[in-house]
């Protein structure tokens, strides 16, 4: 698939190794998808600067990364659903809106309630990268084998793939069976 693709379908995944003063080397992994697109991208990363500022200066941040999951805005988009439901195929297990809420709301509790938490900025990172990974709930995708923008299509394909197997099979059944009445046909004849 990936040589079909020119290299664009599959490639390896590759983490960045990222020398830190405070914590020696980190691995760093791109993990949004193109069709989130920048506006995006910025705001998250907007949104990851304020957590870091506002727990050096002294304040509780829970800061949990959260499951891919199953919800309404994923799924009414065609085409994200799909690669999303088809991602199980590569290792990684989307997760039910109710359950995302349950166990985000739990982390959150644990942020606010323990001070062993990396939340609490009483507690000493290695870097401040840090306080994104402790609760990380990354579902299989710092372990996925494939660049995530590699793969998200193939996951889609594979998705549809799957739902159109009985159909294919129906298909072939009802193939063969008129092939038989034809040739039935033509003996008679």
């Amino acid at each position: 698939l990936r040589a079909a693709s020119g290299g664009k379908f599959c490639v390896p995944a590759q983490p960045v190794e990222v020398a830190t003063a405070e914590a020696g080397n980190v691995l760093l992994r791109d993990s949004y998808t193109h069709m989130q697109g920048p506006n995006y991208a910025f705001a998250k990363q907007i949104q990851r600067w304020r957590m870091l500022l506002a727990r050096s200066r002294g304040h509780t941040v829970s800061a949990n990364l959260g499951p891919m999951t199953l919800t309404r805005s994923i799924l009414s988009n065609a085409l994200i659903g799909a690669g999303v439901k088809g991602a199980v195929h590569f290792g990684l297990e989307p997760f039910y809106a109710a359950t995302s809420s349950a166990l985000l709301a739990m982390l959150l509790m644990h942020d606010l309630s323990s001070e062993a938490s990396a939340a609490n900025p009483g507690v000493p990172l290695a870097s401040p990268l840090l306080l994104f990974s402790e609760n990380a709930l990354h579902v299989g995708s710092w372990r996925a084998a494939f660049e995530t923008n590699t793969y998200t299509e193939v996951c889609a394909l594979t998705y549809a793939a799957g739902k159109a197997q009985p159909y294919a099979a129906a298909a072939a059944g009802l193939a063969v069976a008129a092939t038989a009445v034809v040739r039935g046909r033509r003996s008679k004849l």
